[in-house]
């Protein structure tokens, strides 16, 4: 088995030589990686600079996380140097080890004992995770390796004294640039890393002008390049990007960046990886069809995937049925936006949205979703219309400046931490709200932790989910009679019929309802029913920002 495994790490070594000649910058270890000769379609083999086999394997127990468990080492050097990733492949699917990885108890058995093995190098890794557990055992391993002399990690050396490895922590600091590898590209510089046979952009700084990323390091492929591990910030000089098939980037407060071009057929983009760009004009994906820009909106269907450039009021087209997260993330002039009742999900769609002061929701529309407005700090007015049946977690968490919201009646369900953190002291609320999750309302930021409001107050009808909840966090808790500001026929709903009836009462016509009852339409509070009051509930029905909290119990 073992031969047939070195026969096959020569032939792919032939292979390799005769279909390209890669050049490894300085410092850095290059490693061919492929199916293990076992033919198991889990296990794969990783070899170092030295010529040592690696054989590795997911280690299930260590899930969600990326670990893998080496399970063999055969050896033709007496120094084994360990690499910045394990990575395998099958019928082209790309098996990721991740960075984190360590030895199996029994992974040394297959040493060759006539080469002693004297030193293992973790120095490469990016984190201390494998010489760590390695030190952990290090007792079983002096019994497997007796030759051992030193282990190298990225902090420091060990090297056994007297029969045990003490800490001496005198590994070399780079410099910065050997630390750190870079490529110089339009007056800056594109930094990135070596693993195996394939490098990864890191960052990027100073970069001006039109920027055409390459997608080669010195004749490296700039392998699988996701955007979360690519962050390009702060190039206030930079105006265009371009990127080729298979790389990806985060980008922030590039402030003159215009345009970016994908070549990839499916690029990562959201609001989560673009932001802070305000002169962002169109983004291009000519080889994806699904993704389109039209009218600075970014498209995937009918998913509004990026909004750019917008400012002061704006409303989002008709036809948009999600709002992606962060879509607004580049549009920090944005003050006020009105959501049309397409819109069927939206989570995190402005979250962090710094200057946004205004929202009004379109009939129709029937849910606030999971943390839509977090910590938009600027938020003052919410239009909530009766359509909306849920205000999902966190949907306006951290709002310091929402200091009053009319919740409908149609809303059944306010989930945990949905207007924790906001500005109010007291909120009114329907009996048809059965379900108010914990910290709903009523509390604060404090930390990592929610501190109760002092004094806050909760008005609602007896028996309702509104007094249960105060009464379970020791809030406040006011009765209200039941009836509704604008219904002027006490039928619990405000409707057509009740504008109608106050335009018959002002000119003076006969009319069924009781005084009481009618005045409940008194929509501006001046004490006199009137054209106003009518027309107050008319705006109100057709979804027109009122002053007044029209629908509310009191």
């Amino acid at each position: 088995m073992n031969n047939q495994k070195k026969i096959l790490s020569v032939v792919l070594a032939l292979m390799l030589a005769l279909s390209a000649v890669i050049a490894v910058p300085s410092g850095a270890a290059a490693a061919q990686v492929d199916l293990a000769a076992s033919g198991d379609a889990d296990q794969y083999v990783y070899t170092d600079k030295n010529g040592n086999e690696y054989i590795w394997e997911d280690d299930l127990s260590e899930k969600p996380k990326i670990v893998s468990v080496i399970t063999e080492v055969h050896n033709v050097s007496s120094e084994l140097v360990l690499p910045l990733y394990l990575i395998g492949y099958k019928d082209d699917v790309c098996f990721d080890g991740g960075d984190k990885f360590y030895f199996a108890d029994s992974a040394f058995d297959t040493v060759d004992t006539d080469i002693p093995i004297t030193s293992i190098d973790f120095s490469q890794m990016e984190s201390n995770f494998g010489v760590d557990r390695f030190m952990d055992r290090i007792d079983h391993f002096m019994e497997a390796c007796p030759a051992l002399q030193t282990i190298t990690g990225r902090d420091g050396v060990y090297e056994k004294k007297d029969g045990v490895f003490c800490f001496n922590g005198t590994a070399e600091e780079a410099t910065p640039d050997e630390a750190e590898p870079y490529i110089e590209l339009n007056s800056g510089r594109l930094y990135y890393s070596v693993s195996y046979d394939s490098c990864s952009y890191t960052r990027a700084e100073g970069l001006i002008g039109d920027v055409v990323i390459p997608d080669h390091i010195n004749g490296y492929p700039v392998f699988n390049q996701k955007a979360s591990g690519f962050k390009i910030q702060e190039c206030p000089e930079l105006t265009s990007l371009t990127a080729p098939d298979g790389i990806n980037f985060s980008v922030e407060g590039c402030t003159q960046l215009k345009q970016i071009t994908y070549l990839g057929d499916r690029p990562d983009i959201s609001g989560r990886y673009i932001t802070d760009c305000p002169s962002l004009e169109r983004i291009d994906t000519p080889n994806c069809d699904e993704l389109h820009c039209e009218n600075g909106l970014l498209y995937d269907g009918s998913r509004l995937v990026l909004a750019m450039g917008k400012s002061g009021d704006y409303t989002i087209p008709n036809d948009v049925t999600v709002i992606g997260e962060y879509a607004f993330s580049n549009c920090p002039e944005l003050s006020s936006v009105t959501i049309p009742a397409s819109v069927a999900e939206w989570p995190r769609a402005f979250y962090g949205h710094k200057n946004l002061k205004k929202v009004a929701v379109c009939n129709g529309v029937t849910n606030i979703g999971f943390a839509t407005f977090a910590d938009c700090s600027s938020l003052e007015k919410v239009i909530i219309p009766e359509s909306v049946t849920l205000i999902d977690y966190r949907a306006f968490h951290g709002c310091v400046n929402l200091r009053s919201v009319n919740i409908p009646s149609s809303v059944t369900s306010v989930e945990n931490k949905a207007f924790c953190g906001c500005g109010m002291s007291e909120v009114s609320l329907h009996p048809e709200l059965t379900r108010i999750d914990t910290y709903a309302f009523g509390y604060e930021m404090d930390g990592d932790d929610y501190k109760k409001l002092e004094g806050f107050t909760i008005k609602g009808v007896k028996g309702s989910a509104a007094e249960e909840y105060a009464a379970n966090e020791g809030f406040t808790f006011v009765t209200l009679s039941g009836a509704r500001l604008g219904d002027a026929d006490g039928d619990g709903e405000i409707t057509p019929v009740d504008a109608t009836l106050v335009q018959r009462f002002d000119a003076n016509m006969k009319i069924s309802v009781d005084e009481a009852t009618l005045m409940c339409a008194d929509v501006d509070g001046s004490g006199e029913l009137d054209v106003i009051d009518s027309t107050l509930t008319q705006r109100y029905l057709a979804n027109i920002a009122i002053p007044y909290p029209v629908g509310q119990l009191f």
